[in-house]
């Protein structure tokens, strides 16, 4: 039986894992939970796990969950902006799942490992601003980091204890919706939000579509595996079934493949090293006849060499480059940004941004509280 601990339980990570633990609840106990502000899933989320403890981070929902707990409900709930970083790091859990959007993700991470939790990441961004620091500490304490990200899952798999022999990373990415656009001005929140083969939440959906996700993707990947920029390549395979592949020194490549469900990833990381037997569906090869490849487009979907740029640059370059497009993305879809200008608005917060040591996490702060202020200076100007 593992003990296991949400961080982002009310999100799209969050709910599948839930659903994963309900499926197997003889695997898995669920000691803690926590979300940002919806209370009302929250609190069903309790009523059927009831987990030791619970957190929200809004104080408004904090109120109303409390008001709505039934009689009988023995968990704790918490609030505030360490809560969050309890959750992860409760003495209950053995593994914690930190899947909240954004930067917010970071300490969470970095609590939990100080507190000798293995950790399943969802929250690409935590190795995106905190790499270097989030990975030094998982060495320290002789943590392993589990990918939940269906790619990074992919190589973690595909690598095993071969690290010594890997040549180089394969990147699968679908595209997005807007892979065969030759103009993307004018579209609307609703047509960047249908991702052609994944359901995920709102943030992530649009940084798949102007390939943002894909890059940070990149950043993540040289941190977890300590591969060099150049020897990690990005592939965009619109079918989404190879999920990542890996070449090793003797020019062989190995992929994981499964249909596009993010619980694959989520179950492995919870259970390695056994696999569960899921019950989902079955890849058929046959019924998908065929698997495509193509270079991407980084003339159309810029924000990929804008990662591979602040990868490469290094220090808190990673970390302005989150701070402007998770800035650029909120008003996007608060309809105060076209979504063609959200390069334009990470392009120019890079081409100022003045690069901090990154093993600190007070700069890592100090940097995504800098970039995000030069967003909305670089929006507001815009509108």
């Amino acid at each position: 039986m593992k003990n296991i601990s949400i961080v982002g339980s009310t999100g799209s990570i969050g709910k599948q894992t839930l659903e994963i633990a309900a499926e197997y609840p003889e695997k898995f106990k669920i000691t803690g939970l926590s979300a940002f502000s919806d209370w009302e899933t929250l609190l069903s989320q309790i009523i059927e796990f009831k987990p030791i403890k619970a957190a929200i981070t809004n104080q408004n929902s904090f109120l109303l969950l409390k008001e709505n707990l039934p009689a009988n409900c023995n968990t704790e709930i918490i609030q505030g902006d360490s809560a969050n970083n309890e959750i992860a790091s409760m003495p209950e859990t053995d593994i914690s799942v930190i899947s909240t959007v954004g930067i917010s993700g970071l300490q969470p991470v970095i609590a939990a490992l100080e507190n000798g939790k293995e950790v399943a990441l969802a929250t690409k961004e935590a190795l995106v601003t905190g790499g270097n620091l989030v990975m030094s500490l998982a060495k320290e304490k002789g943590i392993t980091i589990r990918p939940i990200d269906s790619e990074h899952s992919a190589i973690f798999q595909c690598i095993k204890n071969e690290t010594k022999y890997v040549s180089k990373i394969i990147l699968t990415s679908s595209g997005g919706p807007f892979r065969t656009y030759s103009d993307l001005s004018n579209l609307g929140i609703e047509q960047v939000l249908a991702h052609p083969t994944w359901k995920m939440g709102k943030k992530i959906t649009v940084d798949c579509a102007t390939l943002m996700n894909k890059g940070f993707e990149v950043i993540e990947a040289s941190f977890l595996f300590d591969i060099n920029a150049d020897d990690i390549e990005v592939v965009i395979h619109p079918q989404s079934i190879i999920h990542s592949m890996v070449e090793f020194s003797d020019a062989c490549v190995l992929a994981q493949m499964s249909l596009p469900d993010m619980r694959f990833a989520i179950s492995y990381a919870l259970s390695m090293p056994e696999r569960l037997k899921n019950p989902w569906e079955k890849l058929d090869l046959v019924k998908i006849s065929s698997l495509t490849f193509e270079k991407p487009n980084t003339k159309m979907f810029p924000c990929l060499d804008f990662a591979y740029s602040a990868l490469k640059m290094g220090k808190t370059f990673p970390t302005a480059l989150n701070g402007a497009n998770e800035e650029a993305v909120k008003a996007f879809l608060q309809g105060n940004l076209e979504f063609s200008k959200i390069p334009y608005v990470i392009e120019k917060v890079l081409s100022s941004h003045e690069s901090l040591d990154d093993k600190k996490l007070e700069n890592i702060i100090e940097a995504d509280r800098v970039s995000v202020i030069k967003a909305k200076e670089i929006i507001n100007a815009n509108k």
